[in-house]
């Protein structure tokens, strides 16, 4: 299957659409090598049942073989010759090797339009000549010259060329179509249709290095190691080239002086491309300027730096010189950037030229990581400290700079590329080595789906610390382990070991939390902020997860989303992609509890979208779970599965099922969904989903009369929330109430338990309809439908359809109306073009916008179009006058 060619296989089916009406035509198809001109000429060839199909393919070592391609294109047609006039059937009997005699260039250019005319008299017909830059001179002459005289006749021609080697083709004037490298998202897929589907940043370098080249890509899928692959692309952006490609890039190369091949090697290893750097390298190796003036058809210069006409070209001048020549020009290129005080980069092409170990070097290496590290760069600084690693003299400096490697390697989103550092590593050093392991290890296994074994290293790890930082950090992970694997227990544990440590102001902000008793004149996020500022750097993600996660689970859902918003920009523009991933279930969560349902799933789907890509698959079944949730309460019935020993992922959606099931009015089946929650072996225990699901539960056992099971779940519920802090605690505790009690108290209950939820809209709409509905059934009809009204409105509004039917027939049964208007155009985006909406509407540029949402600028674009035309706006103005809020 061919993918990103759309747009070149629609143009040909318009051709043969046009030849099927009588008018002939033809197309050069060019491209570089590799870029799937065949596999497109012999793709389309095969789609035309109803043509009579002819080919031909031009071979380098019959060039000089006069009328090669024209014998392999025409021989099955040959016995048509006697239909033409008899000096060209002559002319084409000697140019096809039938007869022995003279055939001038016109007559057999003549004879292959008569013939492929008299071909088409009975179907149409198609011709397909690939390879056209070897072709024979005579067969090119005649193909071109019936190319261009096919326009009233059902024939269409085909030309497949190489664009730097176009020869006989440059001056037909023929129309051609161009294919360049694949679009990322099309050579994801060919790399995935090849059985390679790696993480985003991982797969995004790949094919940066290729240009997107479809063979490249094939032969780096089936290479025998990927990982070899991915390590030379992040550390050189280079690729290993096949021998096919190989072939052509150096057969360019080779046509080049010396001096000019090896100033070549300095512009392929000097990165940043800057001609003034690459000359004076140049310079100190003895190669002058004016070499460079020989390779203007290879190299190009824009916006004042220096680039190969394709990537491949960089690969192979890099990769067909000595190792010899290019580690001495990364000394040369060292010592260029040194005199210009450039030292973190004259590092990197120092150690690039090390091939043994280097204790000094590896020191500056991890210098310059760090510095990488505090401007963002993390996904730089983990090649550095896997480098520094490689030089290092002793097992404990290689143990720890790996680690480093691996941690850096995980916050920047690169998962895969963390376990394969750690993989390189001791299994359990000793020392500070030893903790710096445990961690990396810990941070993997969680974002891999296995929060068990990241407890247990994370736990670990902090055992073995020393440093009080370290420890504080290391079990505040174990919490959040613990957490998503249910071990509440051991999550409660942590935060007391981080008390105990000497931070027992954070541990028991943290304990608090989770138990759901955090008092309000606690929850400001940016005092427990600067508090942290003792745990950890200036840089350190931590410094914020300490204030989001305590906000998030405590009693201020309003001000724990305006912070969450102040943390994602942070972290986004850090490029922290792993934890503002980790972050993505807590800041949706938020959202829908607010009411802002929309925005709620668009950041989860977000979140979710760059999970799967980096390979966090514990983020990834959370957000699936989430999502499942909140989709239910949307009347949407999308499948989710469980995930093996991920209890809060399987608690949300076990939750998800329940209230889908309480909706449909299947009573019996949301009770036993939603008692899951509290089971030990279920699967899908976790204290504080349960806690948060304890009201459907009670509500799903009495409508199926379940009531001694109701009145025990209680039971065990009241104490706790009794003395939590939560607003919606307080309030399922009264609502809980309301349904088990007989008497009028149910009413006082209904009221205290609205009494709580000024920001919780859902919420407010479950009581609204509870009481509402007692109300009616108590023959209080008046008041119920003021209830029953409330539930509507809210309901629909937040867009909760199942949810709306049952307050519409609620209060059609209390005697009155529940009619609504329709939803604005807003309600018709997609998650992703409202996030575009929004963002438009602040002002922002497409490519800012690109870069926010990463997507590339004519993705944005894209979802402008067609956002404009759901909203009724003209252009991006008018977007500031609407709003995306909801």
């Amino acid at each position: 299957m061919l993918h990103g060619r759309d747009a070149q296989s629609s143009a040909i089916r318009d051709l043969f659409d046009q030849v099927r009406r009588a008018r002939g035509g033809s197309l050069v198809v060019c491209g570089e090598a590799g870029t799937g001109k065949s596999a497109l000429l012999t793709q389309v060839a095969d789609d035309v049942s109803d043509f009579t199909v002819l080919t031909c393919a031009g071979v380098e070592s019959e060039v000089e073989i006069a009328f090669a391609g024209l014998h392999q294109a025409l021989r099955p047609i040959a016995s048509r010759l006697g239909a033409l006039p008899a000096v060209q059937a002559e002319a084409m009997r000697g140019a096809l090797g039938e007869s022995i005699g003279p055939a001038s260039d016109y007559l057999v250019s003549a004879g292959t339009l008569a013939l492929l005319n008299a071909a088409a008299s009975e179907r149409p017909v198609l011709l397909v000549v690939d390879d056209a830059q070897w072709l024979d001179r005579a067969s090119s002459g005649a193909f071109t010259f019936a190319a261009r005289r096919v326009s009233d006749t059902p024939v269409a021609v085909l030309f497949g060329v190489r664009s730097t080697d176009r020869h006989a083709l440059d001056r037909t004037g023929l129309p051609e179509i161009r294919l360049d490298g694949l679009e990322p998202d099309s050579a994801a897929r060919l790399l995935a249709d090849w059985g390679w589907a790696p993480p985003s940043a991982e797969c995004a370098a790949v094919i940066a290095a290729t240009g997107g080249n479809p063979l490249a890509l094939v032969e780096l899928a089936r290479a025998r190691s990927r990982h070899a692959v991915i390590d030379e692309v992040l550390a050189r952006g280079t690729v290993p080239l096949g021998d096919r490609l190989r072939t052509w890039y150096t057969g360019q190369l080779s046509r080049l002086s010396g001096e000019c091949r090896d100033l070549l090697v300095v512009v392929a290893a000097e990165e940043s491309g800057s001609p003034a750097a690459v000359l004076a390298a140049g310079a100190l190796l003895g190669l002058p300027a004016s070499a460079l003036a020989e390779a203007a058809g290879l190299v190009e210069e824009s916006c004042g730096r220096l680039r190969f006409r394709h990537p491949l070209l960089r690969s192979a001048a890099y990769t067909s010189a000595p190792w010899q020549f290019r580690a001495a020009v990364h000394r040369t290129i060292a010592a260029v950037l040194e005199s210009e005080g450039e030292w973190e980069r004259a590092t990197w092409h120092r150690a690039s030229a090390e091939s043994g170990k280097d204790e000094a070097l590896a020191k500056a290496l991890e210098a310059a990581g760090a510095t990488a590290d505090s401007r963002g760069g993390i996904a730089t600084t983990a090649v550095l400290l896997r480098r520094a690693a490689q030089l290092s003299v002793t097992e404990e400096g290689r143990a720890v700079r790996l680690a480093g490697a691996a941690h850096a390697a995980w916050k920047s989103g690169q998962v895969e590329l963390g376990r394969r550092l750690l993989a390189e590593a001791p299994a359990n050093p000793p020392g500070a080595a030893g903790v710096l392991v445990a961690r990396s290890r810990g941070l993997i296994a969680l974002a891999e789906g296995d929060p068990a074994t990241a407890f247990a290293q994370l736990s670990r790890g902090a055992e073995l610390a020393k440093d009080l930082t370290q420890v504080v950090g290391l079990l505040f992970m174990a919490v959040s382990a613990a957490y998503d694997s249910g071990r509440f227990d051991d999550a409660i544990e942590m935060t007391r070991r981080i008390a105990r440590a000497g931070f027992r102001e954070h541990g028991r902000w943290l304990e608090s939390a989770l138990d759901g008793t955090l008092a309000p004149s606690d929850v400001e996020p940016w005092r427990i902020l600067e508090a942290g500022s003792a745990l950890s750097g200036e840089h350190d993600a931590h410094r914020w997860l300490w204030p989001l996660v305590i906000t998030w689970l405590g009693p201020r859902p309003r001000l724990a989303d305006e912070f969450g918003k102040v943390v994602h920009e942070r972290l986004r523009s850090a490029g922290m992609l792993t934890i503002l991933t980790m972050i993505a279930p807590w800041l949706a969560d938020l959202a829908h509890q607010l009411g802002r349902w929309r925005e709620a799933e668009e950041t989860a789907r977000e979140g979710l979208r760059f999970a799967v890509d980096n390979g966090q698959r514990t983020t990834e079944a959370y957000l699936a779970g989430m999502l499942a949730r909140f989709g239910a309460l949307r009347g949407d019935h999308s499948d989710t599965r469980p995930v093996l020993g991920h209890h809060a992922a399987n608690a949300e959606l076990n939750w998800a099922l329940g209230l889908r099931a309480l909706a449909g009015g299947d009573h019996g089946q949301a009770a036993d969904r939603l008692a899951a929650l509290s089971e030990p072996d279920s699967g899908s225990t976790h204290v504080w989903t349960a806690r948060r699901a304890t009201a459907d539960l009670v509500e799903a056992l009495t409508r199926a009369e379940r009531v001694d099971e109701a009145t025990d779940v209680f039971a065990a519920f009241a104490p706790w929330a009794e003395r939590s802090t939560l607003p919606w605690a307080r309030s399922h505790l009264h609502r809980a109430r309301a349904l088990l009690v007989t008497d009028e108290c149910a009413g006082e209950h209904f009221a205290a338990a609205a009494a709580h939820l000024e920001d919780l809209p859902f919420e407010r709409a479950r009581v609204a309809l509870l009481h509402g509905e007692w109300l009616r059934r108590n023959r209080r009809q008046r008041e119920a439908v003021r209830h029953l009204r409330l539930a509507v409105e809210l309901f629909f509004d937040l867009g909760a359809p199942q949810w709306t039917d049952l307050a519409s027939a609620q209060l059609r049964a209390a005697g009155a109306s529940s009619a609504r208007h329709g939803s604005p155009g807003i309600t018709e985006l997609t998650p992703q073009e409202l996030q575009v909406a929004r963002l438009a509407s602040q002002g922002l540029t497409n490519r800012e916008i690109g870069l926010r949402l990463f997507v590339s600028h004519r993705t944005v674009g894209y979802h402008l179009h067609k956002l404009f035309g759901k909203l009724g706006v003209a252009n991006r103005s008018q977007l500031r006058d609407l709003n995306f809020q909801e």
